[in-house]
């Protein structure tokens, strides 16, 4: 089995799994080789230069050195102003803009962009990936980072798993989204009560407000697009993707300027408000006070012991009904004497940082409600996928859905 996102994404749970989600598409250049690459335009005879010298997967090109066959096949003058490098034959246009709110001045000693210790990454920002031999015709996805919507990761740190979707034949935009401050890393922050879910969910649809202008500019046909994340960002995708048929249940008023045609989720947790997954955040509670508080705030609450009353609006699961877009759900669990589920008696089994029930009632209330639908579950830790079926399954889905 391969693992084909490597988003770095936690959820809350991460208090016994402090890793990110791990695995990349075979052939795919790891995330420390991507965050590395230089994103200024070099010379033609610089970019040959370094071909010759560094066998690396991610490399400086010129203009020239774009892919022919991607620079006739439609119009990508428009991103040409911008930085840009090739990440495994995929040439990614970086740091366009969807919004104007910039990075935080106030980050503090140690940040450093697309790597670890980000405080509090909230740059409305996106990355435009570009497979050799895109058209007019090329699907569309829009990808959300993940990391327990406060951690290290922005989507930097996940080049060259996204360059593995943009290999299996998609353009893929990603996206930064507002971040909370980092209560992984600084256990004594105070959160941010303005950075909260609806809050992030108003940057994917900012962000798709602006596609809708954007992808007509590059040639591209796309009327509709697909979203992608992984755990935390999975979380925001679904939100997001489900509200188009559900919009009262979180009540924002989305624009929805382009329709979602379907939704990938690897390791999101889509099921935040079923009695398995509160006993697992009270146990959080009592032995993580701080991250207990993080969700309550990010929910729209003010004190931790609010958490069951406002997390339902922010479950996914809440906004399921018969008209809810088709959507793929990708998920693990540990060997059972690796889970901590089992340890703590809660029964079944998770990942290690999502408890399995999550991804059990999502799968039942898109089966009872008739939505299209893929799942698979393999043993893995957090975010592992079986690779070939996850391309597969969403080169389908984008044949019928897009």
């Amino acid at each position: 089995m391969k693992r084909f996102f490597r988003p770095g994404c936690l959820f809350l749970f991460a208090a016994l799994l402090l890793s990110g989600c791990a695995g990349a598409p075979a052939g795919v250049a790891s995330s420390q080789e991507a965050a590395s690459a230089p994103s200024e335009v070099a010379s033609e005879q610089e970019s040959a230069s370094s071909a010759e010298s560094e066998p690396a997967s991610v490399e400086e090109v010129s203009s020239a050195a774009v892919s022919s066959a991607v620079e006739t096949a439609f119009d990508l003058t428009p991103l040409t102003s911008y930085g840009r490098h090739v990440v495994n034959g995929v040439t990614v246009y970086k740091d366009l803009r969807y919004g104007e709110r910039e990075d935080r001045a106030d980050e503090g000693a140690g940040y450093k962009k697309g790597g670890s210790y980000n405080r509090h990454r909230s740059g409305q920002y996106f990355d435009v990936y570009v497979p050799a031999g895109a058209n007019a015709d090329t699907p569309v996805m829009l990808y959300l980072h993940g990391g327990s919507w406060c951690q290290e990761y922005d989507k930097d740190g996940d080049e060259s798993n996204v360059a593995g979707i943009a290999q299996g034949g998609f353009i893929v935009l990603s996206m930064d989204y507002i971040l909370q401050v980092d209560v992984v890393a600084n256990p004594n922050a105070t959160p941010d009560p303005d950075v909260t879910f609806a809050s992030m969910v108003r940057d994917v649809d900012a962000m798709v407000s602006h596609m809708k202008t954007l992808l007509p500019s590059l040639g591209l046909k796309a009327q509709k697009f697909a979203i992608a994340g992984g755990s935390a960002g999975a979380h925001l995708a679904a939100l997001y993707a489900w509200d188009q048929s559900a919009p009262q249940q979180m009540g924002l008023s989305l624009k929805h300027e382009m329709p979602v045609g379907f939704m990938v989720s690897v390791g999101g947790p889509l099921d935040m408000s079923s009695d398995r997954a509160m006993q697992w955040m009270n146990l959080f509670k009592r032995s993580t006070p701080n991250m207990a508080r993080l969700i309550t705030v990010m929910s729209g609450g003010t004190s931790a012991d609010q958490l069951a009353a406002v997390v339902k609006t922010w479950s996914p699961l809440a906004l399921i009904n018969e008209k809810t877009i088709p959507s793929v759900i990708a998920y693990s669990h540990l060997p059972t004497e690796q889970d901590p589920y089992v340890r703590y008696g809660l029964g079944m089994r998770g990942d290690g940082i999502v408890e399995g029930s999550s991804y059990d009632n999502i799968v039942a209330a898109l089966e009872a409600a008739g939505v299209p639908h893929a799942n698979k579950e393999i043993v893995g830790g957090h975010c592992s996928v079986d690779g070939a079926w996850m391309a597969a399954t969403m080169k389908e889905f984008a044949q019928k859905y897009l």
